[in-house]
């Protein structure tokens, strides 16, 4: 059975200098890779000393941190997606030179008739 959901977790490090305009459009493009739907923000804000961005997807939502040289990515959705796309897209436009990923598939438990 396909997992009705999966929950992609992708951290790594960076050099690039992130602005609030360039993580906007990475959720933007993310969303739409993978084909969900977007039905708030992208919303990005900073501290000062690094960047938060999320993104609600009627599928669930999308979220990257970043501190300094270090990024933090996750994109879950209660829908099946295409992990084999979405992380080369991750590593890319978030120019990650070394990284790690989590793929973890969302299941219900197997309800049978009680009887």
């Amino acid at each position: 059975m396909k997992a009705p959901g999966v929950h992609l977790v992708v951290d790594g490090v960076t050099q690039m200098a992130f602005d609030k305009e360039y993580l906007e459009a990475y959720l933007r493009a993310l969303v739409a890779l993978v084909g969900m739907t977007r039905i708030c923000g992208p919303l990005v804000t900073t501290d000062g000393r690094g960047w938060r961005g999320f993104c609600i997807i009627a599928e669930s939502h999308t979220a990257v941190y970043v501190q300094r040289d270090q990024v933090w990515a996750e994109l879950f959705s209660c829908k099946f997606f295409d992990t084999g796309i979405a992380i080369p897209f991750m590593v890319n436009r978030l120019k990650l030179s070394q990284h790690v990923h989590q793929r973890v598939e969302r299941r219900m438990p197997d309800v049978g008739q009680a009887g």
